[in-house]
């Protein structure tokens, strides 16, 4: 059964803000089945793996002061006080980063991606034959002391353009392959949700840290890192929020 939905215009179809459900519709390109198999897909994508990075992001900046504070410096010089609006997604590098290293230290699926090998190659001495399943560690890489200095520390500055640009050349820059960039995946068969899911990290974090100063409380809570698909801290620390203002 196909649903249906008013005409979409020649300039409605052309407007960036019309609904993509409409216009799909309208063309009788998905049936119904189609469509609430595609939202959903679009809607788990980009809730499930933003509540773990998010949680991690939340966690590390908790526990670091300073970033925190040039975090929340950020936020006042770029929005004021205002919601963010979409033109302040590229003006918050600070913020982008926190993002980034909290990926490189507490990475939510740090087994990495699966590709399948269309020629043999040979790593560290052993032989992957092509057709072979390799999926790469991202962890190992993002905390081995020979790519990164004092891995075991949250330091946001690593993803500023600066410091990107000065591992240009050099084996470090390894670092900043797209498969190591975010939980989401790289290419054609990337995250669905993967949009979807930054914009959310980006713009719950911004509202949060502008208005209020994050600390662990107590401050000295443990836990472990438990996986099922994801990584999650166990059990969940709590949190104390104070207004910055």
């Amino acid at each position: 059964m196909a649903l249906k939905a008013p005409a979409v215009s020649a300039d409605e179809d052309k407007c960036p803000f019309s609904s993509v459900i409409d216009r799909l519709v309208a063309r009788n390109e998905m049936q119904t089945d189609e469509l609430t198999e595609t939202i959903g897909s679009l809607l788990m994508a980009g809730v499930d793996t933003t509540a773990y990075v998010m949680g991690w992001l939340w966690i590390n900046l908790a526990r670091s002061v300073e970033a925190q504070g040039q975090l929340a410096a950020e936020l006042e010089s770029v929005l004021a006080g205002s919601d963010v609006k979409e033109e302040d997604l590229d003006r918050l590098p600070y913020l982008r980063a926190c993002v980034r290293e909290s990926h490189r230290l507490t990475p939510p699926f740090p087994q990495g991606h699966t590709r399948r090998l269309k020629n043999d190659i040979t790593i560290g001495g052993y032989t992957f034959p092509a057709g072979m399943l390799l999926s790469m560690n991202i962890n190992a890489f993002q905390m081995d002391k020979k790519y990164v200095d004092e891995p075991e520390e949250y330091r946001p500055e690593r993803w500023l353009p600066e410091a990107v640009a000065r591992r240009k050349g050099t084996e470090k820059e390894v670092l900043d392959h797209r498969l190591l960039e975010h939980p989401f995946g790289a290419g054609a068969r990337m995250c669905l949700g993967s949009k979807l899911a930054e914009i959310e990290i980006i713009v719950a974090t911004a509202r949060i840290f502008q208005d209020w100063k994050v600390t662990l409380d107590p401050p000295e809570q443990k836990w472990n890192k438990k996986q099922l698909l994801f990584v999650k801290a166990d059990p969940f620390p709590k949190f104390k929020l104070t207004p910055r203002h």
